[in-house]
């Protein structure tokens, strides 16, 4: 009887790791060592959005930081051997600082 509950719980076990899977929140591997020209690309990237993002900014220069910033993002996407999940995560898990989120609603 115990070895049932055995392949009972091994069974639930490999169940909730397909979930897991399936739910993509299997553990992240850790970022491999990133290059000198990989980070100055990133910080690039990352500043060029708040240019992008402030509208306090004229027209021509938002389109122009764009721009760049498309540059910037094929050369990294070239340096990472085409891996964009590589190049989302590296975007993703670095700010250049921390941007504070205003409520429209307070005064």
């Amino acid at each position: 009887m115990s070895e049932d509950r055995d392949k009972s719980l091994v069974d639930r076990e490999e169940q909730m790791e397909t979930f897991r899977k399936l739910l993509g929140e299997t553990k992240r591997k850790p970022l491999p060592e990133v290059s000198k020209d990989k980070k100055e690309l990133v910080e690039a990237i990352l500043n060029l959005r708040i240019v992008k993002a402030d509208y306090t900014r004229s027209k021509r220069e938002r389109i122009d930081a764009e721009n760049e910033s498309f540059e910037c993002y094929e050369r990294l996407l070239a340096l990472c051997k085409g891996d964009s999940d590589l190049v989302k995560r590296l975007l993703g898990e670095r700010l250049p600082h921390k941007i504070k989120d205003t409520d429209v609603l307070e005064p």
